[in-house]
């Protein structure tokens, strides 16, 4: 088993260089932890090579910065031409003789050839992101001290004869060595802020960025001083050839006062890359943007910016309609809709009321177009009549039935007068003979009793008298016989015949009884004659009275109705129109074919020109009325209330807005202002992940979306019925956005790794020298975080801003007297930052 000192003696020279990560608990052992992209990017570089025992000089070397100042000697013979020289000489050579690395160092470059050197001499390796950063400035320092020392050797050289040679030896070396001190500071944050973004994760991209901003800091205030100006004035190569260089400087001042003016006019003011527009001044505000000890200033004015730029377009909608929004919007909507109904109704009215002064109400016109268009409606399925009946509008059916009973019927014919004169004529005729034929009748039927009366009494005498007389025989005869038997008892003859008896003839003779019913009887008589109580029915033959005269109003049908009659009708469908909903009985669809047919045949009844003209200027007005109620039936309809309400009248502005522009049109004023006014609240409104707690944050990426998403002919919609000024002021709003979007990089959320990586470097940078002993490095460093913060204020602040578009007016002469002006501004306003910020360039343009 291994004792304690062994095991120390052989983890002595542990190696740390590749550790990045830390275990704060067990949770990262049982969960895993989501990999950012600096994990994935130090998972896929190679792994490090071990370092070495190496012997105890190479150890001391690497405590001392030996590694640092070894890679930068061999990175800067590389950089100077080793490693092309390695590239395409010696290492082919080397391969090509096959004797290994003799005259080059293989695929590597002499920098990495340097590392692995030092790894093999025991030189210390960097084992913390911290000691990693430190390490680099260090190498970046030993580098900027190798540079300065070859210039001064070459300087050295180039003393003596004044030959061309020594001339540009001595530039060179003037060039190596020139501001020592600066070109300390800058290699210190340049070389800091790539390491620390290269720590925190950044790519190669976001490295090089971080490396220039940081090896621009210090320089902050000089370059602001030497190029702001120039940057501002100075036209592009495009412009110049185009215009000419004085016309170009004049062209590029007054798009800087108009930007300066448009901002103004939404209460906002322009940094200075965003007033001149000018290139340069933008890359060297975004440059600010991403640099530790300027981008607070940035990010600070860009808010205000935006809240300003949002208080400009709220302060717009206010002037339009307090307090607007979609819901309100949406309410005026509906109402507005409503309202137009209503008005745009009695004008129909009216119109119609023109024509129908112009044309007499009682002429007749065909109604073949609706009578067609309601058979249509209601056409049943051929062969399945029972469906068919479960398809049928009710409502629809009962229009056309009474439609055809009006037009073809009896009712119809008897509501002209003229037939209705004739009907009532003939029926007057028809009673009137009914009536004679009544008393006719009457007379008849008490003739026909009497005479049938009469032969039952001749029929009852007739056969009384024959009962009598065959009585009359029968008794004549018994006494014949009784005669003839007293005859022979007296002769004494036995053979008596028998005499009949009084019954006996009695029987043989039919008595009364018998004698009535062979006599017609009173009800045989009251059947046979006609009763009273037909012809004293009053009743009495209206039946075929009516039957005449439908006939007669049958005959006098045309299929036509009167004007004033279509007219009514066609109003009444009209209103069903207006009125028509989701619930309905009829669909909306319907009635407007139905209203199209009346129409159609109305036009019939218009015969002359001023009847044509009165009758088309209705037609087309009622035609446009009705699209438009569509339209806004389409809109208000929407389920939701009265956010969806305005939502959907928004839908399709990119198109042309052909529904924004026809409710616009239909709306008051006042409910025209609340829609315009709710546009605007909402135009530039941030999107809810980048919303504040208020819910007002402006954006810019919004609002250019939005505003671009609105055709031409919307924004007249909605802009141009407030005067020209409203809409120039939009079209302003709508510059200064696009200005922003511009410099987007600038000022719109410059990316956080970058600022990360620059915050890191520049810290990282200001600590190592503080902590290495390099103070004037650390006051370089600090000095230019302070000038570039000083600068980022100079180009956001906007009484600067104003100053500069007046001085890039001026000669390079007049400057002075110009920082002088500067001065009194600042004095005058008690501007403390403009104060500073006039000290800072009067320093720069004395240097």
């Amino acid at each position: 088993m291994p004792t304690l000192n062994e095991i120390r003696a052989r983890n002595k020279r542990a190696d740390f260089s590749g550790v990045t990560a830390r275990v704060d608990s067990t949770e990262t052992i049982v969960q895993p932890k989501r990999m950012t992209l600096a994990d994935v990017r130090k998972r896929s570089q190679p792994a490090q090579p071990q370092v070495k025992e190496g012997n105890a000089v190479g150890r001391f070397l690497g405590e001392i910065g030996g590694r640092e100042t070894l890679q930068a000697a061999y990175g800067l013979y590389g950089m100077l031409g080793g490693d092309a020289l390695n590239e395409y000489v010696f290492s082919p050579l080397d391969r090509v003789i096959g004797w290994g690395d003799q005259l080059g160092i293989g695929n590597r470059t002499y920098r990495d050839a340097a590392a692995a050197q030092a790894d093999e001499w025991g030189m210390r390796r960097p084992q913390t992101a911290t000691q990693r950063v430190v390490a680099d400035i260090g190498e970046g320092l030993a580098g900027t001290g190798l540079t300065m020392g070859i210039g001064g050797l070459v300087a050295r050289g180039a003393q003596g004869a004044q030959t061309v040679g020594n001339a540009v030896r001595s530039k060179l070396g003037d060039f190596l060595t020139a501001q020592p001190a600066l070109q300390t500071a800058s290699t210190v944050t340049g070389v800091g802020a790539a390491s620390g973004t290269r720590e925190a994760g950044g790519g190669t991209s976001l490295q090089v960025l971080a490396g220039l901003a940081g090896g621009m800091a210090p320089t902050a205030p000089a370059l602001a001083a030497a190029t702001t100006r120039a940057a501002v004035r100075a036209p592009s190569i495009a412009e110049v050839r185009a215009q000419g260089l004085g016309p170009a400087i004049a062209a590029r001042r007054e798009a800087m006062g108009q930007t300066i003016d448009d901002f103004a006019s939404v209460g906002a003011t322009p940094s200075v890359g965003q007033a001149s527009g000018s290139r340069m001044a933008q890359e060297a505000e975004a440059l600010l943007g991403n640099f530790s000890p300027s981008s607070g200033v940035v990010e600070r004015f860009a808010a205000k910016q935006g809240e300003d730029i949002g208080a400009g377009m709220r302060n717009r909608a206010e002037e339009l309609y307090r307090n607007a929004s979609g819901q309100r919007a949406g309410t005026r909507i509906v109402k507005g809709a409503q309202t137009f109904k209503e008005e745009s109704k009695k004008r129909v009215d009216e119109l119609y009321r023109k024509l129908d002064e112009q044309i007499p109400q009682d002429t007749r016109i065909g109604v073949d177009n609706v009578r067609a268009e309601l058979e249509a409606l209601n056409a049943g399925i051929p062969g399945a009549p029972t469906l068919s009946q479960l398809f049928r509008n009710g409502r629809l059916t009962g229009i056309e039935d009474a439609l055809q009973r009006d037009t073809l019927g009896v009712e119809g014919a008897m509501s002209r007068p003229d037939v209705r004169a004739g009907a009532d004529a003939l029926r007057n005729d028809l009673t009137d003979a009914a009536n004679y034929r009544r008393a006719e009748l009457a007379q008849e039927s008490q003739q026909y009793r009497q005479q049938l009366l009469g032969e039952a009494d001749a029929r009852r005498q007739q056969l009384t008298q024959e009962a009598d007389a065959l009585r009359q025989r029968l008794t004549t005869e018994a006494q014949a016989i009784a005669r003839e038997n007293e005859r022979m008892r007296l002769l004494g003859l036995r053979d008596f015949r028998k005499v009949p008896t009084q019954a006996e003839i009695d029987a043989q003779v039919p008595t009364a009884q018998q004698i009535e019913r062979q006599v017609m009887q009173e009800d045989e008589i009251t059947r046979r004659v006609t009763p009273e109580s037909a012809y004293r029915d009053p009743q009495f033959g209206q039946s075929y009275v009516d039957q005449q005269v439908d006939d007669y109003l049958a005959g006098r049908a045309d299929g036509k109705l009167p004007y004033e009659a279509v007219q009514k009708l066609r109003t009444l469908v009209g209103n069903e129109l207006d009125g028509s909903s989701l619930l309905s009985d009829v669909p909306r669809s319907k009635w407007s074919q139905v209203y199209k047919a009346l129409t159609k045949d109305m036009e019939a009844a218009a015969s002359t020109p001023e009847q044509r003209r009165a009758l088309n200027r209705a037609n087309a007005y009622y035609k446009a009325r009705i699209d438009r109620l569509e339209l806004l039936d389409s809109v208000i309809r929407k389920n939701g209330g009265p956010e969806k309400v305005y939502r959907s009248v928004m839908q399709g502005s990119y198109d042309g807005g052909t529904i924004l522009r026809t409710v616009m049109r239909s709306l008051p004023q006042e409910g025209r202002r609340a829609l315009t006014a709710a546009v605007i609240r909402r135009m530039g409104l941030a999107k809810p992940g980048r919303q504040n707690a208020a819910g007002d944050r402006f954006s810019v990426d919004t609002f250019l979306t939005n505003w671009g998403n609105v055709s031409p002919q919307a924004k007249s919609a909605l802009f141009d019925s407030y005067g020209s000024g409203f809409r120039r002021d939009m079209d302003r709003i709508a510059r200064v956005a696009e200005t922003i979007k511009d410099g987007k990089g600038v000022l719109a959320n410059p990316s956080g790794t970058a600022r990360l990586g620059t915050a890191v470097g520049y810290w990282l940078s200001l600590l190592g020298a503080a902590a290495t002993g390099n103070f004037g490095a650390a006051g370089a460093i600090a000095a230019g975080g302070v000038g570039a913060n000083i600068t980022a204020r100079a180009l956001t602040n906007p009484r600067f801003v104003k100053w500069l578009a007046n001085t890039t007016a001026m000669p390079r002469g007049a400057l002075p007297a110009q920082l002088q002006a500067l001065k009194t501004i600042a004095d005058r306003e008690k501007d403390q930052e403009l104060q500073e910020i006039a000290r800072e360039l009067e320093q720069a343009s004395n240097r």
